[in-house]
């Protein structure tokens, strides 16, 4: 029997990411779909806002089923599994889906483990640097 190059179980990376005001003061925690695909992390609208948030600029985007939209965006503080960053989050519209985006996963140092679907600590960041 060859040895397979599939996980023997794949599925969905969700994880406990914590939205924070500006000034740090209040929070909300969400559960969200990790999604590498995803350049972004998207927040519910009136979260971001009942934080305080207000929209930067807005933002053009490419749906999954290449339809174009707008939605608003902003940086904020977040937590995951400890460790904590500011990110670019979308605000969500009702029916958008709520990810944690591959930014805040890059900028936290954090990667997807497809062989547990769980988030965990990367122990070096990729970057080009002179020989």
């Amino acid at each position: 029997m060859e040895p397979t190059m599939l996980p023997r179980r794949m599925g969905i990376t969700r994880a406990r990411v914590t939205v924070f005001s500006s000034d740090l003061a209040r929070r909300e925690t969400l559960d969200l779909v990790v999604d590498t695909g995803s350049v972004f992390t998207w927040v519910p609208e009136e979260i971001a806002i009942g934080l305080g948030h207000r929209p930067l600029r807005m933002w053009r985007i490419r749906t999954i089923e290449g339809r174009r939209i707008e939605r608003p965006v902003c940086d904020v503080p977040i937590e995951v599994e400890g460790l904590q960053g500011v990110t670019r989050i979308v605000f969500a519209a009702p029916g958008d889906l709520h990810v944690l985006g591959v930014t805040a996963l890059e900028t936290l140092g954090l990667v997807v483990d497809p062989t547990t679907n769980s988030l965990r600590s990367e122990d070096a960041t990729l970057a080009l640097v002179s020989p």
